[in-house]
């Protein structure tokens, strides 16, 4: 769906960090985690979307782009957001920039030494459940 995105419908999706849930064992449940830069920095998820108008109503779609996981998340998940290094995010959202080689190289592992994950409760399954308390560090509370 998003084969032909890549050249012309790039975007960034701005989060502070993302949860990926972690086989524990001896555990039933998978253990979430929630994992952010250890700047406590927002950061951008390299995306791509897409738009078509289908008679009054206009459809969009966007999707985050996932990675190789880098040493942090390897242990906890097969694959990881992209996220874009700051001195990439010009570059990414630039019209003009169409070598599909060279935007499939922003998209590398961000680095691990970068990165915090941090056991957080199992409330965050719940689809209905929101607040800041799903990113305390389990035991902090």
């Amino acid at each position: 769906m998003f084969r032909s995105s890549i050249g012309k419908w790039r975007c960034i999706i701005p989060a502070d960090g993302f949860y990926e849930w972690q086989t524990i064992p001896g555990q039933k449940q998978k253990q979430p985690m929630y994992v952010r830069l250890k700047s406590g920095e927002i950061f951008g998820f390299a995306g791509l979307y897409t738009s078509r108008v289908d008679g009054v109503d206009g459809t969009s779609t966007a999707v985050i782009i996932t990675t190789d996981p880098n040493e942090l998340i390897m242990p906890i998940h097969n694959r990881m957001p992209a996220i874009l290094l700051p001195e990439l995010e010009a570059r990414w959202l630039n019209p003009e920039a169409t070598d599909t080689s060279e935007l499939l190289a922003m998209l590398g592992s961000y680095p691990a030494q970068q990165l915090v994950s941090i056991p957080v409760s199992t409330a965050v399954n719940a689809a209905a459940s929101e607040g800041p308390e799903l990113i305390v560090p389990i035991g902090s509370s």
